[in-house]
């Protein structure tokens, strides 16, 4: 296996309880894992924008091994396999076309290569999140990617591995590899006011 499946959660929000059910999901599977809890960084968007942090950090932790990155909120239905034999790449994301929005990055599940071009990726991701803390991560992260256009190898993940719960995709069939349940619909609007 040359990949570490990693995820953070905030110790004074609801995330703490949702890992729980991450933790669960993988627990019987050959993974190598790795779930860390941080301080509340005061709103929603804070703690998400930490996620960049997070990937980098687990980068340095296990530089030779890929990073997936999974939110919180997500449970791990079946073994990821597509990450073990998964072509050479610097970033692998799934890019969703909807009604809202065409070739939408999604940031709930990523694959991050442990390469130089990765690395740099990740550090102006960093930059750019504290740039505009105001935007969430995955579209700065989606910004950054249109800015290296060329300097990348990305790949498109299926969306078996970012199905969120109640899409479209889901109710057609989706047999989820990680499915997402969005829990920043319900949870968003607390933490901010604290």
């Amino acid at each position: 296996m040359n990949f570490v499946l990693c995820s953070y959660y905030t110790f004074d929000t609801p995330y703490r309880e949702e890992i729980r059910n991450l933790i669960l999901s993988v627990k019987d599977m050959p993974l190598q894992t790795y779930f860390k809890g941080i301080e509340n960084r005061g709103s929603w968007e804070a703690n998400t924008h930490y996620k960049a942090q997070f990937i980098k950090e687990m980068m340095d932790r296990y530089p030779e091994k890929a990073i997936v990155y999974v939110d919180a909120d997500a449970v791990v239905r079946k073994y990821p396999a597509l990450f073990d034999t998964i072509p050479p790449c610097d970033l692998a994301a799934y890019f969703r076309d909807w009604r809202f929005a065409k070739n939408e990055l999604l940031s709930g599940t990523l694959y991050v290569g442990n390469t130089e071009a990765a690395r740099n990726l990740i550090d102006l991701w960093i930059k750019k999140n504290g740039e505009n803390p105001g935007v969430w991560e995955q579209k700065n992260l989606h910004s950054v990617i249109a800015l290296l256009d060329g300097d990348l190898r990305i790949s498109k993940l299926p969306v078996e591995y970012c199905c969120i719960y109640d899409s479209v995709e889901r109710k057609a069939g989706c047999q989820p590899v990680i499915e997402h349940f969005q829990r920043s619909r319900r949870y968003r609007k607390a933490i901010n006011a604290r």
